[in-house]
């Protein structure tokens, strides 16, 4: 078995005819006839039924192998990447998910940039997810191949390898005039009354990390992104969560830190196993870099 005769038997069921199919493929059409023959004849079965005059329809058998077939083409494809990325950039497409808010981090920007400058043969297309949980789900139904977020606790999903790449504490964003503006931490409890201003993520991740120190936000008002909650803070409507790295994106509201600690871990998660060179090349730059980003934070703090 040839994957060049996997090919044209995918050619052939893509385009519903021989005819068709041998235009697309720029082969002749006897040439591909005989190709899918041998094929049938070395699996012992008929894939294809050959009306005349009408498409082509699969066999119970012709279904059975075409599932195999995309995954056996899809393998081969990515080991011609993954060979042409250690020789050299990577080629291809990586789709990638990104959580609500990315872009309040200007660190972001810089990544995506220094990223493509490494990679100019490598087409990333970026999504947005609104919880962890959905963009996990695209992530696990291959509609996706790797999804960055942030998470108060490191979740295990069967299938899927989550890598953390950077873990920091949360702050509070304030109202300008708030009784707490100029503190350095508060506790969670002097909270409790706050209104949160939290989007779908920040919901999510203030619901998670609130069930493990026995807190509640309270929910008076409901917002659909990061920039509303911000603007809804400097107009003194409530209180908003964020990770201390995107204390800048709140300014003028003021930050204080939290007690207990609430920590915010970023991380990557793709599918175990997942072939394809532009996870591994996102994978490993994202992980350099965040590397670089833990050891700067390190001596800033020494």
């Amino acid at each position: 078995m040839e994957i060049r005769q996997i090919e044209y038997f995918l050619g052939v069921v893509r385009a519903g005819s021989f005819g068709k199919a041998a235009d697309e493929l720029h082969v002749a059409k006897s040439a591909l006839s005989r190709q899918v023959k041998l094929l049938e004849t070395e699996l012992g079965a008929e894939l294809l039924i050959r009306t005349p005059g009408q498409e082509l329809k699969l066999t119970p058998a012709g279904e059975a192998f075409m599932a195999e077939a995309v995954e056996i083409v899809s393998a081969v494809d990515q080991a011609r990447a993954s060979v042409s990325a250690l020789a050299g950039a990577a080629n291809g497409k990586v789709d990638v998910v990104v959580g609500q808010g990315w872009d309040t981090n200007p660190a972001w920007m810089y990544l995506v940039t220094e990223f493509r400058k490494a990679n100019p043969g490598l087409l990333v297309n970026v999504t947005e997810g609104r919880t962890t949980g959905a963009m996990l789900e695209l992530v696990a139904s291959r509609e996706v191949d790797v999804a960055i977020t942030a998470v108060a606790e490191v979740p295990e999903v069967s299938g899927l390898t989550i890598d953390v790449l950077f873990t920091e504490p949360t702050v509070v964003a304030l109202p300008p005039d708030h009784r707490l503006a100029g503190k350095d931490t508060v506790k969670l409890d002097q909270l409790h009354d706050e209104s949160w201003l939290l989007p779908p993520f920040a919901r999510e991740f203030m619901e998670e990390a609130g069930a493990s120190v026995g807190f509640e936000p309270r929910i008076e008002l409901g917002v659909a992104s990061f920039t509303m909650a911000r603007s809804l803070v400097l107009a003194g409507e409530g209180v908003a969560i964020l990770a201390e790295s995107e204390r800048e994106f709140y300014r003028p509201a003021p930050t204080v830190g939290l007690t207990p600690t609430i920590p915010a871990s970023t991380l990557i998660a793709y599918r175990s196993g997942n072939r394809n060179a532009g996870v591994r090349v996102a994978r490993d730059f994202l992980k350099a870099q965040f590397d670089a980003f833990a050891a700067a934070s390190s001596d800033q703090s020494d």
